[in-house]
């Protein structure tokens, strides 16, 4: 079961990062999802999922036509009840400020149902995608949604500057070398910042840099952790390890041998 991405034009490739589609079931049933420093909206066309409690694993929410993950500080642990049909919608960092309409810090580390957000649009929409055949009129479909709902107008542009920077720099501008570039305080920088994408720009910025781990060690089995945490600009090799544990409740060797096929996963069971 492998995730299938599509990658919308402008003007939408500036607030959606992909829209994906997984369909078909595996033969494990729970999974860790690693923060990848997104929000991301889900249509389920199939069974319903859990997200588990990761204290105390008894424990569950079901959830059953569609969600909203928001930013996640740490990762959030999965089960399929039997076999997966998914449609989601990945937002950049700061891109589903404009959909939502509030400040997204509102839904950090939460997952919840989206019709205590959106209402009927997505039980709506959610209809017309299981009376429609084919991925590609689906995707079609749900893009002139999103082109209904987002507002380029509420888009906070020394935000945006701010979250182009941290991205393009691999994490490692400072608060204040950005606040002082955009004219804020640092107070008026994070409390801005997390408005619109949901997480501080320090705490964005080691999820960027945790990811920058995963993209570097796609498709490899053996790896040299020592070069790894130097490409990736941290400190040494435990500073890596640390913050790998921190945002995955794993360590990196263990991460290679239970990833899967979409690499942001962990296979627990």
């Amino acid at each position: 079961m492998k995730l299938v991405p599509y990658f919308s034009r402008p003007p939408l490739s500036r607030f959606i990062e992909l829209i994906w589609a997984v369909k078909g079931t595996t033969n494990y049933t729970r999974e860790k999802v690693l923060p990848n420093g997104a929000i991301e909206l889900i249509i389920n066309l199939g069974s319903h999922h859990k997200v588990v409690n990761k204290v105390d694993e008894r424990k569950f929410e079901v959830y059953r036509e569609s969600w909203i993950a928001g930013m996640q500080e740490d990762y959030i642990l999965i089960e399929a009840l039997q076999e997966s049909d998914l449609i989601g919608i990945r937002f950049r960092p700061g891109g589903a400020y404009p959909f939502f309409g509030f400040p997204v810090s509102e839904i950090t580390n939460r997952v919840i149902e989206s019709d205590l957000i959106l209402g009927t649009l997505m039980c709506e929409l959610r209809e017309r995608l299981l009376e429609t055949e084919g991925l590609d009129q689906r995707i079609r479909m749900i893009e002139d949604f999103l082109l209904k709902r987002i507002d380029p107008a509420t888009e906070d542009p020394l935000i945006t500057y701010a979250l182009r920077e941290i991205r393009n720099n691999d994490g490692q501008r400072s608060i204040r070398e950005l606040s002082r570039e955009v004219g804020l305080s640092n107070k008026q920088l994070i409390s801005r910042f997390r408005k619109v994408a949901g997480v501080s720009p320090k705490l964005l910025s080691r999820i960027f840099r945790f990811q920058s781990v995963i993209s570097c060690v796609k498709n490899q089995k053996r790896v040299c952790w020592t070069e790894v945490a130097q490409q990736c600009n941290y400190y040494d090799q435990a500073h890596m390890i640390r913050e790998f544990h921190l945002f995955s409740d794993s360590n990196p060797s263990h991460y290679i041998q239970h990833r899967d096929d979409d690499e942001n996963h962990i296979v627990v069971e």
